[in-house]
């Protein structure tokens, strides 16, 4: 109705599914402040902080050792070109959505293969949700499509969570922490 009759419409929600179906601008608030204020896809695809990325969809955390050129995720060596020319003295974070991740995939020169111990595994249709806990301690969900293999996982399985480095996000550490370009 609001687009037949040409009319600007503010609707306040916190079902983040809603607002990117519903919006054509969105406007994330903390304490307040508007932390961005941008159309949906840009919102969900390159979060302005932390804060963002976590309040508009599922999204993994997890602390980045950085140590010149080398990072690691979890005790793992990773190669992010993202570090490159990045000069910050804060603590930086990485995140990557559980939908970009794959549970025991092949091994591949672009992928990033982290070990995991599964927690839980949920068959929900379309789709399987894996919990699983990294060797730091922080916990990390896949979303993917449901396979035999992946359906017979069970708790304190190990497994294997890889994603491409091209979907990991760069954050400073703390609630609102900047995205790191």
């Amino acid at each position: 109705i609001q687009q037949s009759m040409n009319i600007t419409t503010v609707y306040v929600t916190h079902d983040q599914e809603e607002a990117l179906a519903m919006s054509d601008f969105v406007c994330v608030m903390y304490g307040g402040v508007i932390q961005q204020a941008a159309a949906p896809w840009e919102v969900y695809n390159s979060p302005a902080n932390r804060f963002v990325a976590s309040f508009v969809g599922a999204n993994n955390f997890m602390a980045l050792a950085v140590e010149g050129a080398q990072a690691a995720i979890a005790g793992t060596a990773v190669v992010l070109p993202q570090l490159t020319g990045v000069s910050t003295s804060k603590p930086l974070v990485a995140s990557v959505r559980p939908e970009f991740i794959s549970v025991n995939a092949p091994a591949g020169d672009d992928l990033i293969h982290l070990p995991v111990k599964i927690r839980q595994v949920s068959f929900t249709g379309r789709e399987m949700a894996v919990a699983a806990v990294l060797a730091s301690g922080e916990e990390i969900e896949a979303i993917t499509k449901p396979t035999p293999d992946i359906i017979a996982l069970h708790p304190n399985d190990d497994a294997t969570f890889a994603f491409a480095a091209r979907s990991v996000q760069l954050f400073e550490d703390g609630v609102t922490g900047a995205r790191v370009l």
